[in-house]
């Protein structure tokens, strides 16, 4: 009964959460706050994005009330709703970085300037990642919990690439200090490194033998299921490969819409509905390998790819400024859970349990607000910095 209860608040409190920062973040927008308007923009990917970001949020907030109040071991809640709100959103993440990068594939790798495209990865990322392995590391020294050793520089170092978040100053279990979210950051890098070239360089072979382009994605899909087979069965771990599938996805979600027909039907209110529908269904069953969630969440994916706004809400003031500060939200909201759960305890101690989701409103709130301000502080600047360079190069 108490988990149950529990439940039922953490998704009220997680509905009412979303509604409070979108009317927040929209106000935000009205007084001045920048929202890109590039032309090449998608306003519903760009929308999304906000919303997956603070749904990983959620997901955390439930481990962390679970191991501080029923003294749970950290990981994956019991739920697969639960659990879903941060493998769902990853999966979405990992589809649109496919879908946004394969216009460059389109255009082939001898036509791309590569050292354009790494320049502005790089400081797109890196600053902000940067910034919160600082902020970790000064958690620790607060904590009284730093231990002087010569890894420091190869500590950062594993942290910044998202190789691997290993302990941090002899700090046992660092990586809860920002909720464990770099290992998807060391998957970008790989699809930036090897699954783009690759793809452009086919890409480029494939318009000499004049098939059509979706041959691309559809190769890096069936690439990907025969390496998620072998790892599956016969532990060969191809990690370069692993989520190639979910990238696939994106790219072929691009080409789809691209297809007027499709385009016009999967953008229609009613779609919208049965797009919901699919994520939802998608949220209630494993979803790690090739289930059925991936197909369901894949088509709610390529309705939003399609222009499908949900009601207007994707393209909404508030969905646009929570799409630009997304990446924020996504590496700081576990610093701030952090610092919540435990320096933070003291304000919320004497609250039943069932009741501590209900926190998550003014943390939301507070979310927003600090990446607000490490947008415009650190993220826009690099963007900027990495255009100067990229120009100069």
């Amino acid at each position: 009964m108490l988990s149950l209860l529990l439940k039922t608040i953490f998704w009220f409190s997680a509905g009412l959460s979303l509604i409070l920062v979108t009317a927040l973040a929209g106000r935000i927008e009205r007084v001045g706050f920048p929202v890109s308007n590039r032309k090449d923009r998608l306003p519903c990917i760009d929308g999304l994005r906000g919303y997956l970001a603070i749904a990983v949020m959620f997901h955390h907030f439930f481990i962390w009330t679970m191991m501080v109040r029923y003294d749970v071991p950290w990981g994956k809640p019991s739920s697969y709703a639960i659990e879903s709100l941060g493998q769902v959103s990853v999966r979405l993440f990992f589809m649109i970085t496919g879908m946004v990068f394969y216009p460059k594939i389109l255009e082939g790798f001898s036509n791309l300037d590569w050292k354009s495209l790494y320049y502005g990865r790089f400081f797109r990322i890196v600053p902000l990642i940067l910034l919160s392995f600082v902020m970790v590391s000064t958690i620790i020294f607060a904590r009284g919990g730093a231990k002087t050793n010569s890894n420091y520089l190869i500590e950062a170092i594993s942290w910044i690439t998202g190789w691997k978040e290993v302990d941090v100053l002899g700090y046992p279990f660092s990586r809860r200090l920002n909720a464990g979210v770099l290992w998807s950051i060391w998957y970008e890098w790989l699809f930036y490194l090897f699954i783009l070239p690759a793809c452009a360089a086919m890409m480029q072979i494939i318009k000499k033998f004049r098939l059509p382009s979706i041959t691309v994605p559809l190769l890096l899909f069936l690439i990907g299921a025969v390496a998620s087979v072998l790892y599956r069965f016969y532990r060969i771990d191809v990690s370069v490969l692993r989520y190639a599938p979910l990238f696939a996805v994106g790219m072929m979600a691009y080409e789809l819409r691209n297809h007027e027909p499709v385009r016009l039907v999967l953008s229609q209110p009613l779609m919208g509905l049965v797009a919901l529908l699919a994520l939802g269904a998608s949220m209630l069953m494993p979803n790690e390998g090739f289930t059925l969630a991936l197909p369901l969440s894949g088509f709610f994916f390529v309705c939003i790819a399609c222009g499908n706004s949900l009601w207007g809400l994707l393209v909404s003031q508030g969905a646009a400024v929570l799409g630009e500060v997304s990446f924020g939200i996504y590496v700081v909201h576990g610093i701030v859970l952090a610092i919540v759960f435990e320096e933070g305890a003291p304000l919320f101690g004497n609250l039943a349990t069932p009741y501590v989701p209900i926190v998550m409103l003014p943390v939301s709130v507070l979310l927003v607000l600090i990446t607000c301000l490490t947008f415009l502080v650190i993220e826009r600047p690099g963007i900027r910095l990495g255009r100067w360079l990229s120009r100069r190069a």
